[in-house]
């Protein structure tokens, strides 16, 4: 098991994957149909998209906490 300490790690990594893996999909059954070789190209292009989606993850994230939180906080009258 992993220790909680690593839980932002993990959840940004699953995220990322999940992510990609449905995007991937989506776009390569868009641009080339169910050919012959969709699962080659779609493996490829998960794999170049899981690359860029881990790293834009751990940047983007903390600052959609900070968004998020900004966004959802009472309001409060005087």
């Amino acid at each position: 098991m992993i220790e909680k300490k690593y839980y932002k790690l993990v959840f940004i990594a699953i995220m990322s994957i999940g992510m990609s893996l449905v995007i991937s999909f989506v776009f390569t059954l868009i641009n080339t149909g169910f050919t012959q070789q969709f699962i080659l190209i779609w493996a490829n292009d998960f794999l170049l998209n899981s690359a860029i989606a881990f790293p834009a993850a751990l940047i983007i994230a903390p600052i959609a906490k900070i968004g998020a939180t900004k966004l959802t906080q009472p309001t409060h009258f005087h």
